[in-house]
């Protein structure tokens, strides 16, 4: 496993799939939680338009179309935004901590 995958999925499971879920459970009054969810939506799209390729086209896809605008979505919108949104934030935070605790556990055993 190279270093890169290792830090991307770590950085998965502990920190962006951990806050999702944060955020979409306790809703947050605090703004500051809405801003790095503005920035991070901003960040994924603006990375994933740099790096454009035909072998991960889903996941340029998948971050730049449902990530991406999800995130700033519920940035400026913030603890107005509509319910689902949280609940959503919930769903995609614990599918990239099940989708990259999986490959994590697979690139260690290979």
């Amino acid at each position: 496993m190279n270093k890169e995958s290792l830090l991307i999925q770590l950085i998965h499971i502990l920190v962006f799939g951990s806050f999702l879920i944060y955020v979409g459970v306790a809703i947050p009054r605090n703004e500051v939680y809405y801003y790095i969810l503005l920035s991070l939506g901003i960040l994924a799209i603006l990375y994933f338009l740099g790096n454009i390729n035909k072998e991960n086209m889903f996941w340029i896809i998948w971050h730049i179309f449902i990530i991406g605008i999800i995130l700033i979505w519920v940035g400026i919108q913030k603890s107005k935004s509509p319910t689902f949104l949280f609940k959503l934030l919930i769903i995609l935070g614990s599918a990239a901590i099940g989708y990259h605790f999986i490959r994590l556990v697979q690139n260690i055993k290979s």
